[in-house]
């Protein structure tokens, strides 16, 4: 038989604290006393029967077998949080080391551009706080100042929007999904530091600086895995806010070629069904209890 007892905030004490903390805690809790335990340290604790350390025999090869037993039991039950604050301590010192910052990057800003030759044009700031999502953080940006399809300048955009609020937390790192393309049109910012800037090339995860160095982590290193990680959250990111644009945008588009509906009626229309689609394909009872009869009739002959 085997029993288990996990102990936490153990980072200050030695191996022989834990024991005794385990040995005492345990012992309050069962009936079951032996005369000795058999343990890797020879002590008297109080409240419990004394250790002893076996020196051959079966009662060794027990205490080998516990403990080989400790140790996979400790590694599989590793936290998932454990595991990834490892993972992205050692993807950050990869960073750190392979863009030559001056400490790890704690705060990453990832910028992605979603549009289809320009239309309904979107760009999204994704932050990851010491390796990890911080969706509190992530930033939306409708595109204003940039016509057509014109990806570098959208990028300039966003991040010179993103510049101009000196209330939000200073950057460590910015990435630019996108290549050098965006890094030339961005980099042409006075108030950008050129130093915590670089652009994603869109394959092979290769960095460009603004120095002109071409950086690539190698494959399924944490540093690797995380940049992955934070451009494919930005991408997706961006690409949800542009589908709810053009959603939107379509429905009261289709709705501004029809004479007589106003906007009113497109308001309705838009928060009941969403898309131009669900509208085409309501009842007509349901249409015309929700906007009367003679719209109706001039929806469904569009």
């Amino acid at each position: 038989d085997h029993q288990t007892l996990i102990i936490a905030n153990t980072e200050l004490l030695d191996e022989k604290d834990v024991l005794i903390e385990f040995i005492e805690k345990y012992y309050r809790e069962t009936e079951d006393r032996p005369k000795y335990v058999n343990a890797d340290t020879a002590m008297k604790i109080e409240s419990a029967p004394p250790l002893q350390k076996p020196q051959r025999g079966w009662r060794k090869k027990l205490l080998a077998l516990g403990l080989t037993n400790a140790r996979q039991l400790a590694t599989a039950s590793l936290s998932s949080w454990e595991k990834q604050e490892q993972a992205a301590v050692k993807a950050l010192t990869q960073i750190q080391k392979g863009l030559a910052l001056k400490d790890k990057p704690a705060r990453i800003e990832v910028y992605d551009i979603s549009n289809i030759q320009g239309v309904y044009a979107v760009g999204s700031m994704v932050v990851f706080t010491h390796g990890r999502p911080d969706k509190k953080e992530y930033k939306r940006f409708q595109i204003k100042g940039t016509t057509g399809p014109d990806d570098p300048h959208m990028m300039q955009e966003v991040v010179a929007r993103r510049l101009n609020h000196t209330d939000w937390p200073v950057a460590d790192l910015m990435i630019l999904d996108g290549g050098k393309s965006q890094l030339s049109v961005v980099s042409e910012l006075s108030n950008l530091n050129k130093n915590k800037v670089v652009a994603l090339a869109k394959q092979n995860e290769i960095l460009y600086t603004t120095t002109g160095q071409a950086i690539r982590f190698k494959t399924n290193s944490p540093a690797f895995l995380l940049i992955q990680r934070m451009r494919d959250e930005a991408h997706r990111f961006a690409i949800s806010y542009y589908r709810q644009r053009h959603t939107k945008g379509n429905i009261i588009s289709k709705l501004d070629e029809i004479p007589g509906i106003g906007p009113k009626t497109k308001k309705i229309l838009k928060q009941k069904y969403g898309s131009w689609e669900n509208v085409k394909q309501a009842p007509n009872a349901e249409l015309e209890k929700l906007i009367g009869p003679a719209k109706t009739k001039l929806i469904k002959n569009s």
